[in-house]
């Protein structure tokens, strides 16, 4: 499926200076987003006093955010320079961030919380979806996208992994300075980041370009399953060693998927993940009451299973895109899957108690229907579009 599988010879590196620096400041954005989501939510529980529903419920409105100002992305990277876009977006991320130091006024806090996801939605969109397919040769694109997203899934991660643990040395407001600090540092890794001109193309103000792409409408129903999956997830533990296997999970589905599983079909290696993800969650209820020992490395089996789910996924979004929309598909591809990592961490937070095995069926249920949706929809969907 990689591009450069038909250029066999060709010696250029998709690890420019620009593209690391651009990769690294995803990763540590995504880092300073989700240790803000599980910092701010205990903070509400414990020191405001809101039950985890109430928290995750005004939490979550971030993902109204996400999708309120994107039929502007087209005319913004146009009329002005993307990277000063993604700088404005930045800032403006950190501002509203600066703004949960002097409010506890619930509303005020929806409203910094949509914001944050604006400030999101326009990031992702100029980093992945088109500074780094800027400074990438066309060839090496879909390596490059794939690694810019696992590695800010990996960020993303280890946010989750190390809140437990700073959460006990540090105080909210110390806490704040450290999300602000993270997303300061990515602001910086952005200005050695070397863009060429572009001419300007005159778009509409208002379109779905560097938005929404429909025609990966389908495969985004399979999307939606495995980020609701992982937002449950999030929600299901504030055990840091629980997201310590997740992400080593994560880290050798990905070897695997890029070294192992390479020739596999699209086909085969959603599935793969797919049946990882539900034998991960079956060995989670088997072992619950068990050794701690298989209870960790039963979440290191889910770990391995939804990376190669959302890596063959996001091929599939590729896949279907045609000239010139491959950074609509990939901003597609990631505006769902936080939408949905959303509603899996308000859907748990809301139906369970922390601990509970009765999430894991419902998990194994979404992974079941997606998988077979996958077989009698996307695949049919997808084999349709003549995609390579």
């Amino acid at each position: 499926m990689l591009d450069n599988y038909y250029y066999p010879n060709d010696k250029i590196k998709i690890w420019s200076k620009s593209y690391t620096l651009l990769t690294l400041c995803g990763f540590f954005f995504f880092i300073s987003t989700y240790l803000f989501l599980y910092v701010s939510t205990m903070h509400l529980v414990q020191d405001k006093g809101m039950s985890f529903s109430e928290a995750s419920l005004l939490i979550s409105s971030f993902g109204i955010g996400l999708f309120l100002t994107g039929i502007f992305n087209s005319y913004w990277i146009d009329a002005y320079k993307r990277k000063s876009v993604c700088q404005f977006s930045i800032i403006l991320f950190i501002l509203s961030t600066i703004g949960f130091l002097y409010t506890s006024n619930a509303l005020l806090w929806i409203v910094l919380r949509v914001v944050q996801g604006v400030a999101f939605s326009l990031v992702i969109m100029t980093t992945n979806s088109t500074l780094v397919i800027d400074v990438t040769p066309s060839h090496h694109r879909t390596a490059a996208n794939t690694s810019f997203l696992w590695l800010s899934r990996l960020g993303m991660l280890i946010g989750l992994a190390s809140a437990p643990l700073l959460s006990e040395i540090f105080s909210f407001t110390e806490l704040i300075y450290i999300v602000i600090g993270l997303a300061f540092f990515s602001l910086i890794l952005t200005f050695s980041v070397e863009v060429y001109f572009h001419a300007p193309l005159d778009p509409p103000i208002c379109s779905l370009d560097r938005f929404l792409l429909p025609r990966t409408f389908v495969p985004a129903i399979n999307l939606a399953g495995i980020a609701f999956v992982l937002g449950t997830l999030i929600g299901y533990s504030t055990d840091y060693l629980f997201f310590a296997f997740l992400t080593l999970g994560f880290l050798v589905g990905y070897m695997i998927a890029k070294y192992k599983l390479s020739t596999l079909s699209l086909r085969s290696g959603f599935e793969t993940g797919g049946i990882l993800m539900i034998l991960g969650l079956l060995l989670v209820i088997l072992t619950l009451q068990l050794n701690i020992f298989f209870y960790y490395f039963s979440i290191f089996i889910m770990g391995i299973g939804l990376s190669i789910s959302l890596t063959y996924i996001l091929f599939h979004f590729v896949g279907l895109a045609h000239h010139c929309e491959r950074g609509t598909a990939n901003n597609t591809y990631v505006l769902v899957g936080e939408f949905c990592i959303l509603l899996g961490f308000l859907f748990e937070n809301s139906w369970t108690t922390e601990g509970s095995e009765r999430i894991c069926y419902v998990d194994m249920l979404v992974i079941l229907c997606s998988l077979i949706f996958f077989e009698v929809v996307t695949r049919k969907y997808y084999n349709r579009q003549d995609c390579r």
